[in-house]
């Protein structure tokens, strides 16, 4: 399990039969884009699939999005390979009017 901290903002990766996954706590955003960015690095060694945990992040901006984008190049876009698991109200709609998301009940898959 990494773990990673900056004020408010906590990306914690459990690995599992699964998979990897990431729960992200507070705000991505320019200050704590490089530690999700490390995060979903750690999560993608030796995982093929990688789901994140969204319910607690509060913010995410274009940092975030470009970060999810090259974890989903880097899984070669197979589906479900990237999934983001709860997204809060503020995420899904950052994900929805950025055009790079399928929104369902619980779980957004990138669109291939």
């Amino acid at each position: 399990m990494a773990d990673s901290r900056i004020d408010g903002f906590a990306a914690e990766v459990i690995y599992g039969d699964r998979g990897a996954v990431v729960v992200v706590l507070g705000e991505v955003d320019l200050v704590t884009g490089s530690a999700f960015r490390a995060a979903l690095d750690d999560a993608l060694d030796g995982s093929v699939r990688v789901e994140v945990d969204l319910r607690d992040t509060l913010f995410m901006d274009s940092c975030g999005v470009a970060a999810l984008l090259a974890v989903h190049r880097r899984l070669g876009q197979a589906h479900e390979a990237l999934v983001l698991r709860d997204p809060s109200p503020e995420v899904r709609l950052l994900l929805d009017v950025s055009g790079v998301a399928l929104a369902s009940e619980t779980t957004i898959g990138f669109r291939t």
